[in-house]
């Protein structure tokens, strides 16, 4: 019998008691040696042979089933033997062989991963859906179209991805594109707010660069210079603050920069400081897309007087 057996996310003791048990009883353990605990295989018997797989190629490793017809061999896979595992050859070569064998489930890092957060992945409300995938790398070949992060992300279920550690780069691509992640989760009405919550942040970033503007003024003669190096910051340097706001559907980037301060300018041409100031005396005055575009169009409003609305 060959037992392919899942050793867990890592720690010794989340393998299964059936797990344990197989490699107790164990004549050949093939173990990931690079991936599993090596405290795992003082576990097994005085007199298991092992080999280190973190060595070996598919075709060695097979060849150790081969050389031990008789003997009970366990295949200890890091993590769960049923997700990213290479375990179907080695399945395809026990049924091609006669050789019987059996996969003991392990503890998945998806799991783990959950456990350590403190979190459950499927609350009600949130997500019913879990998928588990990885980024397409060395073996793009073998992830289809239409399983790609960005495809799967659109159906809006929580995502777990595996083998994505490993290369921080390509992770940070997918990151730097927000929209690939987003994808078509936003409804029409989460646009809307999406829109509403774009204007809200761009007039208040605007009010803080001209507050900030009017300080540095007073305060130090090299004011223009410290209000270039800021404007550029914040169309240029902070793009993980642009990208943080794009997860959730917000663009915050040179164009609402310039809309933002082109409303500022507008409302001190028509009503000064003190017009401005009104931007905070509630949460009524705050501008809608629409208001951001024309600042004549908020001053008229917010002097308009507040319609009293029955009590439901």
């Amino acid at each position: 019998m060959i037992s392919f057996v899942g050793a867990g996310p890592g720690a010794p003791d989340l393998i299964t008691i059936r797990g344990a048990d197989r490699l107790a009883q164990a004549d050949v353990v093939v173990w990931a040696g690079s991936l599993v605990a090596a405290s795992l295989v003082d576990r097994c018997r005085p007199g298991v042979v092992l080999y280190d797989s973190s060595r070996m190629t598919l075709d060695e490793i097979i060849g150790v089933f081969a050389a031990h017809p008789e003997a009970a061999v366990v295949r200890l896979h890091s993590g769960d033997p049923t997700l990213y595992s290479a375990v179907a050859e080695q399945i395809d070569w026990c049924r091609a062989n006669g050789r019987p064998y059996e996969i003991v489930p392990g503890v998945s890092s998806v799991s783990a991963t959950a456990a350590a957060a403190g979190r459950e992945l499927t609350v009600p409300g949130v997500a019913q859906t879990v998928v588990l995938t990885r980024l397409a790398r060395r073996t793009a070949a073998s992830v289809p179209d239409h399983e790609s992060v960005a495809a799967l992300a659109r159906r809006g279920a929580t995502m777990a991805l595996y083998l994505s550690a490993g290369d921080p780069e390509a992770f940070q691509r997918l990151l730097a594109d927000p929209e690939a992640l987003l994808a078509d989760l936003l409804s029409p009405g989460q646009q809307r707010t999406s829109a509403e919550l774009v204007a809200v942040t761009t007039a208040v970033g605007a009010y803080v660069d001209h507050v900030t503007a009017r300080v540095t003024g007073t305060l130090t003669a090299s004011a223009g210079a410290l209000r270039e190096a800021w404007y550029r910051y914040r169309i240029e340097d902070a793009a993980g603050e642009q990208a943080a706001g794009a997860l959730f559907g917000l663009e915050l980037g040179r164009e609402q920069v310039d809309r933002g301060a082109a409303f500022v300018r507008g409302v001190l041409e028509r009503a000064g400081e003190d017009g401005l100031a009104r931007l905070w005396a509630s949460a009524r005055n705050l501008p809608t897309p629409a208001e951001l575009d024309a600042p004549g169009l908020w001053l008229e409003r917010i002097d308009l007087p507040e319609i009293d609305r029955p009590e439901a």
